[in-house]
Formats: structure tokens, C-alpha cells, sequence
């Protein structure tokens, strides 16, 4: 009983009072980001604002045709069916019931039988009927609140695979964007390489028009043609890259990998940085951290009705119908009664006990993994904030790398012309732009992606219920 008090005690408090909710781990609201501006983030997807418009639509096209994202709808549905389950605990129950027998005269006993008749009258009925019609109701009246706290955490149960559907569908968008962008750099790659196979081509004929007249020596045009050979050998690999990415991006997309979605020609130019709310938006932001919110405040619900299994419970029960026997005579009457029953958990072997304390532990898990989950989102947006910063200054870097390399081989040609610089110059200033041009490229494929990352990790208004909207089939019709 020492035991029981305690538990019996807690039933008075209010739910809130048993354990932590998520606004309260939370972020403090006074917390800021190392950079960016506090103002509300954008409602609409990141994929919108990119401006590339060929990008919207294969990632749209994805969201709407995902296997993964069909699954989840279907678990989403799947929890819906128990939500409902437990909240018909909370409602009364009615039963309608009808019976009717046929029966021999004699199977009723001699205490049925007239005295003085003969049990082998034969003016005597063989048989007799008797029969029932009743509706029962009963009702387990929920005072303490277990099984409202039961269907209000299957409730919650629903929230989180809502936001676990828009979770994967943001994931899902980042994996196919990024497999968009890698078709583009690709496709660019192999542009790029065409065209410095040309400048080494024209290069080459300079050199044999020259070496024709003299001006040149037999060892400039050998190594100028060890140059094409070189730049030439990268392409294959090139339009190998670009022909297996688009085929990844169109088995990601849901189409065959032979019918690749049609992509733009350029990685899109980004405007300025996005702005970055707060820590404490991401919770509502962000649909990993709105699942994991969900399942605390399930969690919660299913710890306060461990407590309130220990208490008393009541059950109305109601009864009425009518019915009938057929001996000599046709009889018959109505019927009905009314009760009430309580039950008090008096000993159980512990197995209460051992729920509540099952419940507490799994609460106190579930608390700790959504604090961990916040400071790891919040962890995702400065790591984002500070690739995009220094991304900005490597493709700055980069580009004045590539414009000071197309300096240096304009000058070398101009000096080699004149004979006052060797054809090694040339060479060296020439293969110097050419692998400037490819590390600008990726350099900014790599502000792209570091970009979505941070769209990613800010998430925002349009990552709620972006599974069943901007992800359904009929968001595309």
C-alpha cells in the first residue's frame, strides 16, 4: 500500500506536471545564429526559389512518384486505424442481440407437465419455443483519464508519421537535387573539355605551320600533341559520368533510366543568403524535430495513463428487451435493468508498477533523443552557415584564380609569338587554365549544394504536410 499511495497521489496532478514537454527543452528564444538574419524563414520550398525552374519540376515529379513516400502514406493510414481503435475506449458500447429455440415439450421436466395429464397426451404439443431480443449498453467511464491519455498519444502517433512522411519527402528532394545538379556539372564538364580540346587543336596547327617554316621546334609540336592527347582521353570519362548521372536521376525521379527528366544548362545563379529564424523555429521548421516532439508528447500520454491504471475504475451497464415462451399459451413481456460497477485495483503482482516504471524510462529516452535531435539541427544550420560562407570566398578565390590563369596564357602566347618566351610557357599557362576552369566549375557546383544544405537544415512552413501536398500525384495535375 506504501507503494500505491504515491501512485494513487499522482492522479490529482495535471498532465503537464509529469514529466517535460518540448517547448519546455527547447531552445532559449533569446539564442541566436553565429550569422544570417533572425527574421521568419521562407514559406515556400527551397526548390522554387532556386531559379530553375527545370529543378522544380523533376524534384516535384519525385516527391509525387517516390515508393518510400507510398509507404509512409500508408503507415500514416495504418496509424489513423489505431487512433481510432483507441478512441473507441472513451465511447459506449451498444449490442443488439436476438435469440430463438425449438425444443421438445419433454427435455423441460415433469414439473412442466399439468397434474393429472398424461405425459403421452396426444391432444399434447410436441414442442415448445421460447426466444429473446435484447440491447445491451455499457460504458467504462473514463474519470481518471487513462484512455484519454491513451487515444491522445495515438494522436500524436499520427503527427509523427505525418512529419516523418515530410521528412523523408525534404530528404528526398535533397538527394534529387543534388543528383540534378551532378547531370548539369557533368554536361558542363564535358562542355568544357570539348571546348579545350579545340584551343589545343588550334594550338596544335599553329605549331605545325610554324615548325613547317621553321619557327618552331619538332619537341613543341610532340608535347603540344601529348596535350591534346591528354585533354582528349578525359572525355569518354566525362560523357561517361554525365550518361550514368542522368541515368541515376532518372530511376530517382521513378522513370526508366533511358528516359531521363530534361535539365537546364547551367547551375542556377543564387541570389543572397537566405534568412535563418532562430533556434528555437527550428522545432516548427524542422519535420524531423516535429516527430520527435510528438513522440515526447506521446510518450507523455502514456506515462499519465500508466499512473491512472492504478486507479478506480466504474462501468455503467444498461440492459432491455423483450421475450417470449410458447407452451399451452403465447406469453411474453418486456425487460430492463441498470447498473453500475467499480473495480479497485487492490494487488497485481506488480505488473502496474512495472508499467509505470516502463512508462518513465521510455519518456526519459524520448526526451533525451529530442534534445540530442535539437542541438544536432542546430549544430546542421551553423555548419551550413559557415560552408556557405567560406564556399562563397573559395568561388571567389577560384575565379580570380581562372581569370589570372587566362591572363598568363594570353601573355605567353603573345611572348612565344614575339620569340621571346619558349612553347613550355604556353603550355604550362594553357594547362593551368584549363584545370582553373574545372576547379571553378566545382567550386560552384559545391556553393549549390552547400546552399540546399542550408535550405535543408532551416526547413520552414513548407515542410508541413509536404508528403501529402506538394508531394501527391494530384499536386501535379
Amino acid at each position: 500500500m506504501s507503494r500505491l499511495l504515491p501512485l494513487i497521489l499522482m492522479l490529482a496532478l495535471p498532465v503537464g506536471a509529469l514529466a517535460a514537454t518540448p517547448e519546455e527543452l527547447s531552445p532559449d528564444a533569446g539564442l541566436r545564429f553565429s550569422s544570417g538574419t533572425p527574421d521568419p524563414v521562407a514559406a515556400s520550398p527551397w526548390w522554387q526559389r532556386m531559379g530553375d525552374p527545370a529543378m522544380a519540376r523533376v524534384v516535384d515529379e519525385a516527391l509525387a512518384g517516390n515508393l518510400d513516400l507510398e509507404r509512409l502514406r500508408a503507415l500514416e493510414r495504418q496509424s489513423e486505424a489505431v487512433a481510432l481503435q483507441s478512441f473507441s475506449l472513451l465511447a459506449p458500447t451498444v449490442t443488439a442481440n436476438a435469440q430463438a429455440t425449438l425444443a421438445p415439450r419433454d427435455s423441460l421436466g415433469f414439473g412442466f407437465i399439468p397434474p393429472g395429464a398424461s405425459g403421452s397426451d396426444p391432444d399434447a404439443p410436441k414442442t415448445y419455443t421460447n426466444g429473446t431480443a435484447t440491447l445491451d449498453a455499457r460504458w467504462s467511464v473514463d474519470v481518471f483519464g487513462r484512455n484519454a491519455s491513451s487515444w491522445r498519444a495515438a494522436q500524436r502517433d499520427i503527427t509523427a508519421n505525418r512529419s516523418q512522411l515530410d521528412d523523408l519527402s525534404e530528404t528526398t528532394a535533397l538527394l534529387v537535387a543534388n543528383a540534378y545538379l551532378d547531370v548539369v556539372t557533368a554536361r558542363q564538364r564535358v562542355e568544357i573539355l570539348q571546348a579545350q580540346i579545340v584551343t589545343n587543336e588550334e594550338l596544335l596547327e599553329i605549331l605545325q605551320l610554324r615548325y613547317e617554316r621553321g619557327d618552331a621546334s619538332s619537341l613543341d609540336v610532340l608535347q603540344q600533341r601529348q596535350s591534346l592527347a591528354t585533354v582528349q582521353a578525359q572525355l569518354p570519362t566525362a560523357r561517361l559520368l554525365a550518361e550514368t548521372a542522368a541515368q541515376r536521376l532518372a530511376v530517382a525521379v521513378g522513370r526508366p533510366p533511358m528516359q531521363p527528366p530534361t535539365v537546364s544548362g547551367e547551375l542556377p545563379e543564387l541570389t543572397e543568403s537566405p534568412v535563418v529564424g532562430t533556434p528555437a523555429d527550428l522545432i516548427d521548421n524542422r519535420p524531423d524535430l516535429r516527430a520527435e516532439a510528438a513522440r515526447l508528447n506521446a510518450s507523455r500520454d502514456r506515462r499519465y495513463s500508466a499512473y491512472a491504471a492504478v486507479a478506480p475504475t466504474i462501468s455503467l451497464t444498461g440492459r432491455t428487451g423483450w421475450q417470449f415462451i410458447d407452451l399451452d399459451e403465447y406469453n411474453s413481456q418486456t425487460f430492463w435493468n441498470a447498473g453500475a460497477a467499480l473495480s479497485v485495483p487492490i494487488f497485481g503482482g506488480g505488473v502496474n508498477l512495472g508499467r509505470i516504471r516502463q512508462a518513465r524510462a521510455a519518456h526519459d529516452a524520448q526526451a533525451a533523443a529530442f534534445e540530442a535531435q535539437v542541438l544536432l539541427a542546430m549544430q546542421e544550420v551553423e555548419q551550413a552557415l559557415s560552408q556557405e560562407r567560406l564556399q562563397r570566398e573559395a568561388v571567389v578565390a577560384q575565379t580570380a584564380q581562372l581569370d589570372a590563369a587566362r591572363s598568363a596564357a594570353q601573355t605567353a602566347r603573345e611572348q612565344y609569338l614575339q620569340g621571346t618566351a619558349p612553347f613550355l610557357n604556353v603550355q604550362s599557362a594553357i594547362t593551368r587554365e584549363q584545370q582553373a576552369e574545372l576547379s571553378l566549375l566545382q567550386a560552384r557546383r559545391d556553393l549549390v549544394t552547400v546552399r540546399i544544405n542550408l535550405h535543408t537544415a532551416l526547413g520552414g512552413p513548407w515542410t508541413r504536410s509536404l508528403g501529402t501536398s506538394v508531394g501527391s500525384p494530384e499536386a501535379l495535375r
